[in-house]
């Protein structure tokens, strides 16, 4: 197993001289046939798994995906740096949204900044986190200032691709997608996204949560987020950078928030919220791992599975019927 996975993270590696500004690239694609492009996430966990083939590809992962970083901290859930070669792909199959010729308007989890931490721990390399710092400090700065704006420590975000779980069920009511019949699904979802996107349209990446056309806190965004925030105190810590204390803070304020808004006792659930219809989310302690399930809005569908330290673990799909 070992050896396919360093066959795959070798074989699906793209490099060259893009035509955005002539930035070289260099980095570990999800495929090469499918997704050629540089996800966000996607490139944090790459990042992780190539520390056991050489940790200078680790770094170079996200060198590569940190040239997307704009001044004012946005970052973009996908770079297109091989744009014109993969044209069918932008034209015809996926549903997203251009900030930029060569970068998405959207984003996802920021899970960089575990990644980062990860590098550090295994290499001791205190000149690459200072590399990383600014703009990963920039980017959940500005996920602190344009995806909370009732200032409550959770961050929204404003489609269900932001996420990283893309067309999970428990965003269906939300979206306004029926389950029955399956054949209208898909077509629901692509009317639905398009009815985003012409929402969004000329807005703001501040002026967009405040539409209100689709805002969700959802928890393990704001999982990911929290720990985030944990591992930037760490790594300021580590290499003597101002305010380590301000992302401690932070931290405590989005778990604190997870714990007042979203946990529910009674049902042993966290609630992501969705405008007055929260979405159940269990997550639960194990010995191995983090038990994780949600439901549609509509109580019907459950999908779940054991979620691992490092994005291990499968995941399972059941019907069952939940009172509220």
């Amino acid at each position: 197993m070992a050896a396919e996975a360093r066959r795959v993270l070798k074989g699906n590696r793209q490099s060259g001289i893009s035509d955005w500004d002539g930035m070289r690239y260099d980095f570990v694609c999800p495929s090469p046939t499918h997704y050629p492009f540089q996800w966000f996430w996607d490139s944090a966990f790459h990042a992780i798994a190539l520390l056991h083939v050489d940790p200078e590809l680790s770094k170079q992962e996200l060198r590569c995906l940190m040239q997307g970083a704009q001044s004012d901290g946005f970052q973009g859930h996908m770079l297109l740096w091989e744009r014109d070669a993969h044209k069918r792909w932008l034209n015809e199959e996926y549903s997203i949204r251009l900030a930029h010729p060569f970068y998405t308007a959207t984003i996802q989890p920021p899970v960089v900044a575990r990644a980062v931490e990860r590098i550090f721990e295994v290499t001791g390399d205190k000149n690459f986190v200072r590399e990383m710092l600014p703009p990963m400090v920039r980017f959940f700065d500005w996920l602190a200032r344009a995806r909370d704006p009732d200032d409550d420590g959770l961050v929204a975000i404003i489609q269900p691709d932001e996420s990283g779980l893309d067309a999970s069920p428990k965003y269906d009511e939300a979206m306004g997608i029926p389950y029955d019949p399956p054949t209208d699904t898909l077509p629901s979802l692509q009317r639905s996204m398009q009815r985003l996107f012409d929402a969004y349209k000329g807005a703001t990446h501040e002026a967009q949560p405040l539409l209100d056309v689709f805002l969700f806190e959802d928890v393990m965004v704001n999982a990911i987020y929290a720990d985030g925030l944990r591992a930037l105190a760490k790594l300021s810590r580590a290499v003597g950078t101002p305010q380590p204390e301000r992302f401690e803070r932070a931290s405590k304020r989005t778990l604190d928030a997870l714990m007042a808004k979203c946990w529910d006792p009674d049902a042993g659930l966290f609630w992501d919220l969705s405008g007055a219809s929260p979405v159940a989310t269990v997550l639960s302690g194990h010995t191995d791992g983090v038990r994780s399930a949600s439901f549609s809005a509509d109580g019907n569908t459950l999908t779940g599975g054991w979620v691992y330290p490092g994005g291990g673990g499968y995941e399972a799909t059941a019907t069952r019927v939940k009172n509220r």
